[in-house]
């Protein structure tokens, strides 16, 4: 998003203000592109997007009207060119996090914006963003030089407001940077990541003009020195406070921030226990280990995020192997039964099996790989079993009732077996009562839940167990389907687990 939106606006400067483009056509059509790909890739984007309209209109208001109409064509073109996926609701996921704060500020509440724009600004300047996935907690954006400059980039913008580079560096600022205000610090950096650019272009504004006001400032100086030095031949030696110098002193600046920015992010940030938890380090090595084991077939695979994309995603995109038979759950709540009499199980230590699920696995012959020692999730476990056994012995135990004729479910699955148990939470009155249930089921036809693509992450599907009284009024229930349905293959079992909560 930041890398097409930049260059985006880069190309309608080229487009607008260039006199000598020997192709500008082609600068229009890759700024409609370019501006059409980055509406489609994220959400920010269509936030800095406002920043467009209030060019054209500026433009026109100071009469800059030149090349004013391919503008606005190329502004029309490459929205309408991203309209159809705006259009579909699916595409504002995010913006419901927005619009609670806003909101309320139309309904005459405007205090919790306003704490969330002082948040925004203090994750730029001062505190940073909480949040490890995006940043290191409590790192501001800029430092305390770097904020200065920015700010005197700022306020050289405002007092240029006539010249449009100045005027359009401050749009898009405003509207990059309108989303993080409106969520305050919290995830400040995805929703402000179309404004990354404009940044430092706010930074490097007010560099330069802090070199021009020192320049002017050496040469009144080191004239007045100069004449002191005619007085005392024997000093030889002067200060040159030229431009310049200034231009080392800044560039030994940047590369000095180069560093600590370097070392904070490369080293500091990604070796920290909570970033390579939040970004599940252990499964990094888990598909270390499948890429380089002898292995091949079946693989069940037990995993925090089965479904769509997440962590098949990332399989796909590291393991590059087409001898590996993948089914995908989470150990915690389901099980799939491939038919086979042979599989790799692999056990992540945030996936450990449920304990009915773990009684049934030769849990003693597995082997542990440990990725990190002190990381939060240290090791993943491997061991070989047979589905097949296993199925039949666990449809054998005592508290498994099998179905004398299977329940069909528009043929797409059929329930072969259930499990309910349930036990008294100790303390308190009165106490609630956990039920838990197991459900086998065996997969008859996939294709009945819809067409698939080729890449099989079309298909979702949920299972609800609702619990009703004798009146058939809800009383307790529980959605959800850990052995994702794009995974399902014809002939597998799966067992799934659902858990209730039920009021004495």
């Amino acid at each position: 998003a930041p890398a097409l939106f930049t260059g985006a606006m880069w190309l309608l400067w080229v487009a607008l203000f260039k006199e000598k483009v020997k192709r500008r056509l082609l600068a229009w059509a890759g700024f409609a592109l370019s501006l059409a790909a980055s509406l489609v890739t994220y959400e920010a984007s269509r936030g800095a997007w406002l920043a467009l309209p209030i060019l054209a209109v500026y433009l026109f208001a100071i009469n800059r009207r030149e090349r004013l109409p391919q503008f606005i064509i190329a502004l029309i073109l490459s929205t309408s060119l991203a309209l159809p996926h705006l259009l579909n609701p699916a595409a504002w996921g995010r913006t419901g996090t927005l619009s609670v704060t806003l909101n309320e500020a139309l309904m005459g509440n405007v205090m919790p914006l306003l704490n969330n724009v002082n948040e925004a600004f203090g994750a730029l300047f001062v505190e940073g963003e909480p949040f490890v996935v995006y940043n290191i907690p409590e790192r501001p954006v800029l430092d305390g030089i770097s904020g200065l400059v920015f700010v005197c980039g700022v306020l050289v913008c405002l007092w240029r407001w006539r010249q449009p580079a100045y005027a359009f560096a401050l749009l898009w600022f405003g509207a990059g940077f309108a989303p993080a205000a409106a969520i305050g610090a919290f995830t400040m950096m995805l929703h402000a990541i179309t404004a990354q650019a404009v940044v430092m272009v706010l930074v490097a504004i007010g560099a330069q003009a802090a070199i021009e006001i020192a320049a002017t400032q050496g040469e009144v100086h080191l004239r007045g020195l100069r004449r002191s030095l005619r007085r005392q031949a024997w000093l030889c030696v002067g200060v040159d406070l030229s431009a310049a110098n200034v231009w080392w002193v800044l560039a030994l600046f940047v590369i000095f921030t180069a560093f600590i920015n370097f070392n904070d992010y490369f080293y500091k940030w990604a070796d920290a226990l909570d970033t390579r938890a939040a970004y599940f380090a252990n499964f990094r090595g888990v598909t270390d280990f499948l890429r380089k084991t002898d292995y091949k077939g079946s693989l069940t695979l037990s995993s925090p995020f089965p479904n769509l994309p997440h962590d098949p995603f990332v399989v796909d995109m590291r393991l590059f192997r087409d001898n590996l038979d993948l089914r995908w759950f989470d150990a915690r709540e389901a099980l799939v039964f491939p038919q086979t009499e042979k599989s790799l199980l692999v056990l992540q230590n945030n996936t450990p099996p449920d304990p009915f699920f773990a009684s049934y696995l030769p849990m003693s012959e597995r082997k542990r790989y440990v990725v990190r020692t002190d990381d939060v999730d240290p090791y993943f476990d491997t061991v070989i079993w047979n589905p097949q056994a296993t199925l039949a012995k666990m449809l054998e135990d005592k508290s498994v009732t099998k179905l004398n004729v299977p329940i069909s479910f528009d043929g797409a699955v059929e329930l072969v077996a259930h499990s309910v148990s349930a036990s008294t939470a100790k303390g308190g009155t009165p106490n609630p009562v956990a039920v838990k249930v197991i459900t086998f089921w065996r997969i008859l036809d996939p294709s009945q839940l819809g067409e698939r693509a080729s890449i099989n992450y079309s298909v979702e599907a949920k299972m609800f167990l609702h619990l009703v009284d004798a009146s058939g009024n809800w009383v307790a229930g529980d959605d959800r389907l850990h052995a994702p349905a794009w995974n399902w293959r014809r002939g597998d079992v799966f067992a799934q687990i659902h858990r209730l909560q039920i009021p004495s």
